[in-house]
């Protein structure tokens, strides 16, 4: 499968997959509110040039929640401007632990209202299977 890495550093790789329009973020370690802005910015930009609909979260790596600024932020800037993109299937990879997938059910409720399918899985090729049969 063809990769195209669009930001590798440190604290996240995001690669796109042009075959099946996926990108895909991994978190390596806790981020902070700039690189958090970084990777979704990185993101959104193969979204708005190749017609992407599918976005892979792979998060087990980051151990920092998100702050009320960046979560205002992410709103505006990112989540926003996805949807406008023409964003439609999330796969969420989080920890094993149980009440890490069960904190995502709020969050798969809101985006589900907002006309975006997610699924919250533990194994990363798993999440890429489900996005690219879609």
């Amino acid at each position: 499968m063809k990769t195209n890495i669009l930001m590798d550093t440190d604290a996240a790789t995001v690669v796109y997959y042009p075959e099946y329009g996926i990108v895909h973020h991994t978190i390596h370690r806790g981020v902070n509110d700039e690189e958090v802005q970084e990777i979704l910015n990185s993101g959104l930009k193969a979204f708005l040039e190749n017609g992407c609909h599918k976005w892979l979260s792979d998060d087990r790596g980051n151990s920092a929640g998100l702050s009320q600024p960046q979560f205002e932020w992410g709103e505006i800037h990112w989540i926003q401007p996805m949807i406008r993109a023409g964003w439609k299937f999330w796969a969420l990879v989080v920890p094993d632990e149980v009440s890490a997938r069960q904190d995502m059910i709020p969050v798969v409720e809101m985006f589900y209202e907002r006309g975006i399918r997610v699924m919250v899985f533990t194994d990363v090729q798993r999440a890429l299977d489900w996005l690219k049969n879609l």
